[in-house]
């Protein structure tokens, strides 16, 4: 340590090198690690016995633990389809449900609890199963789905994007519901030989197609049947 008179004031310098934190205050002092949990992939199944499953690969970049809490599915939109005449890269960790009422609206938000740890550096796969929470009556509902899944801690919640599911099974597979691909053949079959009486058919089946292009031009995972229906649909 010197003392200097500068200007009628003494001033004290003490030489100290280069200033060090003591470990401990440094560490006191940092933000603690955080997951950065990313979506890997999401895939949408057919459906199956009345339940579209969805499964949600997830890969933890960060270099701590996280845990994904909450699935949050919140309606986007929701169609009907009426029958116009009556008739593994990683292994799947647990399944869950997810219970959809069949007069759900937009707007309406669905939350599935869920316990899911991803370490660092580390990927995790879990199923979603929706059904129907009522018999569907011979009609095919499809969903629109805004998804979150929420991770606890400091970690930022997860945007999945939009899902699209179909239950209790896909109207790909049905005839006489609307026109396109091998079905527009065999509708066409079916009403000649009904002849006037088909007239109420043909309208449905119209309204049938019109509805199922306006919901799936819109963005949004879906099962292959549903891809493969809406590039079929033939106005």
């Amino acid at each position: 340590m010197r003392t200097t008179m500068v200007s009628g004031v003494i001033a004290v310098v003490v030489a100290l090198g280069t200033l060090t934190v003591p470990p401990l205050i440094k560490a006191l002092s940092d933000d603690p690690p955080a997951p950065e949990v990313r979506l890997a992939s999401v895939i949408v199944h057919e459906p199956d016995g009345d339940v579209a499953s969805m499964e949600f690969t997830i890969h933890n970049t960060g270099s701590s633990r996280g845990i994904v809490e909450e699935a949050v599915f919140t309606v986007e939109e929701v169609i009907t389809v009426v029958p116009c005449v009556g008739g593994g890269i990683v292994e799947l960790s647990a399944e869950y449900d997810l219970l959809l009422p069949s007069r759900a609206e937009k707007g309406d938000q669905f939350t599935v609890p869920v316990s899911q740890q991803v370490g660092p550096d580390e990927a995790d796969r879990f199923a979603i199963n929706a059904r129907l929470d009522q018999a569907a009556m011979g009609f095919e509902t499809l969903f629109r789905l805004d998804v979150q899944l929420a991770v606890d801690g400091p970690a930022e919640d997860l945007a999945v994007g939009t899902v699209i599911v179909s239950l209790p099974h896909s109207p790909a597979n049905s005839s006489l519901t609307y026109w396109g691909g091998e079905h527009t053949e065999i509708n066409l079959q079916w009403m000649e030989s009904q002849g006037e009486a088909a007239q109420g058919v043909k309208e449905c089946i119209d309204e049938n197609t019109q509805i199922l292009h306006d919901f799936l031009k819109a963005p949004g995972e879906r099962p292959p049947s549903l891809v493969r229906l809406f590039d079929e649909l033939d106005f």
